[in-house]
């Protein structure tokens, strides 16, 4: 139930069903705690002070300076977040659907688009690559069947408010598809 409030984008229910013991909702957990305004409590769960933390150094590295971006809005937290993310982009499908989220939610609308871009369309200068995946690839199963769904929780709505990404989804098929 917490992965598709999360991925619908439902936070005031997700609340709810969250199970801090559940490491597959770590990621949930954290983005719940952070879009209601506790960034503080977000980032201890993060560093496994109140909650364990089950994602890969570069992964937790990049969601950290996205959490301190978000809180303190200063040009070099933002760039440092930015920085990070775009390090993780292209790293198999953790890396990568997390680098899209992180970027979107910073507002770094142009590389959260080139690396949706990379990753679904197989076009511009990012590629998801297994070579280099920071996570012992369970997810490689992910690369033939494109997981959509990071485009659709809720801290990737700047990226959707883009005008821009309607011509992503139209180029992925998903516009036929929904006309269908």
């Amino acid at each position: 139930a917490a992965r598709c409030l999360w991925s619908a984008g439902d936070v005031g229910k997700l609340g709810r069903v969250l199970d801090p013991a559940d490491s597959g909702q770590d990621m949930a957990h954290i983005w719940y705690l952070a879009l209601t305004g506790r960034t503080a409590a977000a980032i201890a769960y993060l560093d496994g002070k109140s909650g364990p933390n089950s994602a890969p150094q570069p992964v937790h590295d990049a969601i950290r300076a996205t959490l301190i971006a978000r809180e303190s809005g200063a040009a070099q937290d933002l760039s440092n977040a930015t920085a990070a993310a775009m390090r993780i982009a292209g790293k198999g499908h953790f890396g990568t659907s997390v680098a899209i989220a992180q970027l979107a939610t910073l507002g770094a609308i142009d590389e959260a688009l080139a690396v949706a871009e990379g990753y679904y369309l197989e076009r511009g200068p990012i590629r998801v690559s297994y070579n280099s995946a920071i996570w012992s690839d369970t997810h490689r199963a992910e690369l033939t069947r494109r997981n959509t769904r990071p485009l659709f929780m809720a801290q990737t709505a700047p990226l959707r408010a883009d005008a821009r990404f309607e011509a992503l989804v139209g180029d992925m098929g998903l516009q036929r598809y929904w006309e269908a």
